[in-house]
């Protein structure tokens, strides 16, 4: 996934930073490179750059939605207990979102179609 210009940018100014320290730069230079930079760093996106950034927002957050254990419970108005013995007994599908290798919710088309096999049984 690309990165943010000013990501990039903010990495090169660190890095140039360090470069200066380890070549033994005296402070005023240092401070001079560095306001240079961070000058570059605040000028606006080029126009060509917006419609790409705003591309690469939408993929990083598409498919992102989960239904909680406890957003389900308020959804249905069940207790925890009950959600839990749910999901032992199979009344509920199991849940298909992982995080760190843990299962944490599921995805809300997960439980449309759920919902929409036990209302056509």
């Amino acid at each position: 996934m690309p990165k943010h210009p000013r990501a990039i940018a903010r990495a090169a100014l660190r890095r140039k930073a360090t470069e200066l320290r380890k070549d033994g730069a005296d402070v005023d230079q240092i401070t001079e490179v560095l306001q240079t930079l961070n000058k570059q760093l605040n000028e606006p996106l080029p126009a060509y750059q917006v419609p790409q950034i705003a591309a690469a927002r939408k993929i990083r957050s598409a498919g992102t939605r989960i239904v909680y254990p406890n957003g389900l419970q308020k959804r249905l108005g069940i207790s925890a207990p009950t959600r839990w013995r749910w999901e032992k007994n199979g009344r509920l599908p199991p849940r298909d979102v992982f995080v760190g290798g843990e299962a944490v919710g599921w995805r809300p088309e997960t439980l449309e179609r759920a919902e929409a096999g036990k209302a056509a049984a």
